[in-house]
């Protein structure tokens, strides 16, 4: 017997769901209405999902019912979590985020301000046509300054061609400041 993973996460979900919007419904901005609506949606998924999970009952009909209620009920909870999650005059607190499994928004990642030195940029690797740079604090070469979150950190290059002529030696300057 094959169950599926997302339904049984689902299940735990709707638990939790729904519970905590028929207790909590006026702080988060959701009718009376809307609420008798929800409240239902667990006493109709118990059946269903006791047939599913047992294993004298599960064949293709109670997957097929499971499936079609999951597909309904999913879709009823996504659109009340973005309700919830597009009303400005409700601040979540950490437990409305956990108890209606609604993802906290992460902050904006910002620009990061113009250094006020140079960087010392390596090239370490170059396979065909993929450099691999490497940059660095000349004032402290051993630090490794990177956001925790960040994987890596782009270094922009601009490349131009410079015909070279026989006998003439080419010399690349800084531009003065």
């Amino acid at each position: 017997m094959v169950l599926s993973n997302k339904i049984l996460q689902f299940n735990y979900v709707l638990k939790a769901f729904v519970a905590y919007i028929v207790i909590h419904y006026l702080e988060l901005g959701i009718s009376l209405e809307q609420k008798d609506g929800i409240e239902p949606l667990w006493t109709g998924w118990g059946p269903v999902i006791d047939a599913y999970t047992n294993p004298n009952q599960h064949n293709e009909i109670t997957i097929g019912d499971m499936n079609l209620l999951y597909d309904e009920d999913k879709r009823i909870v996504d659109a009340v979590k973005q309700q919830i999650k597009s009303n400005p005059s409700i601040v979540l607190t950490p437990v409305d985020y956990a108890n209606l499994d609604i993802p906290k928004p992460t902050k904006k990642r910002t620009n990061v301000p113009v250094l006020k030195y140079a960087p010392v940029v390596s090239c370490i690797r170059n396979s065909h046509l993929l450099p691999v740079f490497f940059g660095a604090d000349p004032n402290h070469p051993a630090k490794h300054a990177k956001p925790a979150d960040a994987d890596a950190i782009g270094v922009k290059i601009c490349g131009n061609y410079i015909p070279v002529t026989a006998g003439v030696n080419l010399k690349i300057c800084k531009k003065a400041a």
